[in-house]
């Protein structure tokens, strides 16, 4: 791990993903205002309609378990992020996790889908979000599975027009992975 993350606490850990996505939802809220109209913006936050959340579901489900066997039958060296997930997720309690990963979702889904993937399309969208996730640079397998999650995040967006089914999909992998991060935390410092 970085010696200046080691450095760091948790919370300080945590305050600094605080300040990054309140800088990503500024620069959503100001696009948004740039690229649409009031009537366009509402669009974007629209019921889909049951099936594309039912796909969201179901592809975050896939996802985590994914995951999940990644951690589980690969070398640690292989998907270990220097701890930072451990860092932001452990002593919070499931409430907190849950508030923590729809902020996440719902901030980072606004910028990714509903101001950049308009412009730019999916493919750069996804680098571009790949490319946040700076903490898996050399690790080739946990950048190539963020790319390909937003990839898929922005086929949802572009089915539906609608930003609902990619945060519910975010959301959702980022709560069940944390919920399993904390579970495996636990069970290690009993």
């Amino acid at each position: 791990m970085r010696r200046d993350l080691v450095e760091l606490d948790d919370l300080a850990i945590r305050y600094n993903l605080y300040v990054s996505q309140s800088c990503v939802l500024a620069a959503a809220v100001a696009a948004s205002l740039w690229m649409y109209d009031w009537t366009e913006l509402a669009l974007l936050f629209s019921y889909p309609g049951w099936l594309p959340l039912v796909a969201a579901v179901a592809f975050a489900l896939l996802i985590t378990m994914v995951g999940f066997a990644m951690d589980r039958f690969l070398p640690p060296h292989w998907t270990d992020d220097g701890q930072i997930n451990i860092r932001i997720f452990r002593g919070l309690t499931v409430g907190q996790t849950a508030m923590l990963s729809l902020v996440i979702g719902t901030v980072e889904e606004w910028l990714f889908r509903g101001v950049l993937q308009p412009l730019i399309g999916v493919v750069w969208t996804s680098l571009l979000f790949t490319l946040i996730h700076f903490r898996y640079f050399g690790k080739p397998l946990l950048l190539g599975s963020v790319f390909l999650t937003s990839c898929v995040l922005g086929l949802l967006f572009a089915s539906t027009g609608s930003l609902i089914p990619p945060i519910v999909a975010h959301t959702l992998i980022n709560f069940i992975s944390a919920l399993l991060i904390q579970k495996e935390f636990r069970r290690c410092n009993r």
